[in-house]
């Protein structure tokens, strides 16, 4: 009897103590509308870069010369997401193939700078930081009109992260927190692509 007890709680503890190491930005980051907008249907360009593209925190484990790594996939929801913020400044946004097409009047290019970066923290606890760098390009009949760089900050904390500590909330602080690191991603992406929009609403007249 003892050693069935003593299994399952070795059970439990194991699946208690298993970290979460990823985080996803989400397809469907709101967008409000736009007061003004463009009466006009671009192209929107997102290289394989960019689709793929992962950030990557590493936190050091304690006694060891490794790392444990995070990750914040980024780039597999870009391209949703930049439809539905584009869609609220222009009358459409198609997808293309090579932002030197010249199918539409103008081209948006949406590219994921290098110089993104998320933070973890060494604890359950610690600050979630995503700060998303994205290049804002338009071209028109291929050739390049406008080329701008945003990035916004933004950090989110979780009290219930002190309660990882507690093997019983081991896991649920551990994936309260990289939840926390999901929302900042969103608003970063967010701010971001609000500020290209502001951006070539004011260059529209370059645009077209």
């Amino acid at each position: 009897m003892k050693k069935a007890l003593l299994i399952i709680l070795m059970i439990m503890t194991t699946g208690c103590l298993t970290v979460p190491t990823k985080a996803y930005l989400s397809p469907d980051v709101p967008f409000e509308g736009r007061k003004s907008k463009i009466n006009k249907t671009v192209g929107l360009y997102i290289g394989p870069k960019s689709r793929a593209y992962i950030a990557e925190y590493c936190v050091p484990i304690v006694m060891s010369s490794k790392c444990q790594t995070f990750t914040l996939d980024i780039g597999p929801s870009l391209e949703n997401n930049s439809i539905r913020a584009f869609k609220n400044l222009f009358k459409d946004v198609v997808v293309v193939d090579s932002y030197k097409s010249t199918k539409y009047p103008a081209t948006i290019s949406i590219t994921v700078n290098p110089k993104t970066n998320i933070f973890i923290g060494k604890y359950a606890a610690s600050p979630r930081m995503v700060e998303i760098h994205i290049n804002c390009r338009a071209y028109r009949k291929g050739k390049k009109v406008a080329d701008k760089t945003f990035h916004t900050k933004f950090e989110r904390k979780t009290a219930k992260g002190y309660l990882a500590g507690s093997p019983f909330f081991f896991k649920s602080s551990r994936d309260a927190a990289m939840g926390k690191l999901e929302l900042a991603a969103a608003e970063s992406l967010m701010s971001d692509l609000n500020k290209c929009m502001d951006y070539l609403y004011e260059k529209r007249r370059s645009l077209f």
